[in-house]
């Protein structure tokens, strides 16, 4: 009886979610493969959709029919996409450390070479776009953290340069975001103790200082970073739950605040018109000693209260997810053991700032 009486329990316990809740839409079926990392980024009319198998990276395009996704590189060590109007970007790095880019049409496959951007990546990558540029960062040999400044078709506006100096604990989970002019970047470090670490930039890739704020300490790791088109929303994970708080362009820290409790792991955010999406894994406790990992998603106002949930397809034990989200409509991509799935939400219209945000 004590399986049935565990399935019984985890019935009741996602029927409870779907009170007061906004639902996402069927979950699309994006590949039958497990990614190990996954990152999507909204076009105008689209979700350009990428992930990562072993060191293989496809993309796709959320209405295209093409399921394998076009092939992107067999040689990534890490990847992540943005995009421009009806056009994208994927960016990865090698073993070798050279960091290289690939730049998308609308359904996700390639519009030209893929070129070299930049060397010494020895860490995570991310990219964000403004509208008129793409900000690429990477943790580099030394960590400390890299940008190069990139024009829609893929050339340098600002050759690769370090942003921090060399740090003396190793760097890891690095986000990025825009407000639509600058950029901010997020990152943790590794030992002693975890901290997260936030670093704001211009339009031009110059950084609005060269120290980085401490944005959460005490065992805080793997941030996210989204804007509301003015200020920036800094999300982590640490021993409470899920942590918050806004930075301004000029790097000001706001307070600190809760998202969600104890036994909820990395958070991915993104400013959905009127709201922060935010996204993470949480863990319920069955019976002893059943347990399991599911997906949850929450709307939260920019002071922290609770709007509602985003009701999503049960997804068990995500080996890899990421959330988007442009004016009225909120999307998550989760990677399971039985494949990647994207599926989409329509939220409440915004009445301001309806700007969309790549995190």
């Amino acid at each position: 009886m004590r399986p049935q009486r565990t399935l019984i329990l985890a019935a009741l316990f996602l029927f409870s979610w779907t009170m007061n809740a906004a639902p996402f839409g069927p979950p699309q079926t994006v590949t039958q493969a497990s990614p190990a990392q996954v990152a999507i980024a909204d076009t105008i009319e689209d979700t350009l959709v990428l992930w990562r198998v072993d060191s293989t990276v496809r993309v796709k395009a959320s209405r295209s029919s093409n399921t394998a996704g076009s092939l992107v590189t067999e040689f990534a060590e890490s990847a992540d996409v943005a995009a421009i109007g009806d056009r994208g970007i994927a960016v990865w790095t090698q073993t070798s450390g050279a960091v290289m880019a690939l730049r998308l049409k609308s359904d996700g496959a390639p519009a030209g070479p893929i070129v070299r951007i930049g060397d010494g990546a020895a860490g995570p990558i991310a990219v964000a776009a403004n509208g008129e540029s793409y900000l690429v960062s990477w943790i580099g040999t030394l960590d400390n953290v890299y940008v190069t400044l990139l024009n829609p078709a893929g050339g340098a506006r600002v050759p690769p340069m370090p942003v921090t100096t060399p740090s003396p604990s190793p760097l890891g989970a690095l986000a990025s975001a825009s407000n639509g002019e600058g950029f901010a970047l997020v990152w943790h470090t590794s030992t002693p103790v975890n901290d997260v670490y936030a670093l704001t930039l211009d339009d031009n890739a110059v950084p609005s200082t060269f120290a980085p704020v401490l944005v959460a300490a005490a065992n805080a790791r793997f941030p996210d970073v989204t804007s509301n088109g003015t200020n920036y929303f800094v999300v982590w994970g640490d021993a409470d739950g899920i942590g918050g708080r806004t930075l301004t362009p000029q790097q000001e820290a706001g307070r600190s605040i809760s998202v969600a409790a104890p036994d909820a792991a990395g958070p991915r955010v993104a400013w959905d018109g009127s709201a922060y999406s935010v996204a993470y894994v949480s863990l319920a406790q069955l019976t002893r000693p059943a347990f399991i990992h599911y997906m949850v998603a929450v709307r939260i106002r920019e002071s922290g209260g609770f709007v509602e949930r985003l009701l999503c397809s049960p997804s068990y034990f995500p080996r890899a997810f990421d959330l988007s989200a442009r004016a009225g409509r909120v999307a998550l991509a989760v990677s399971t053991g039985a494949g990647l799935t994207l599926e989409a939400a329509g939220v409440e219209q915004p009445k301001r700032r309806a700007r969309s945000t790549r995190h």
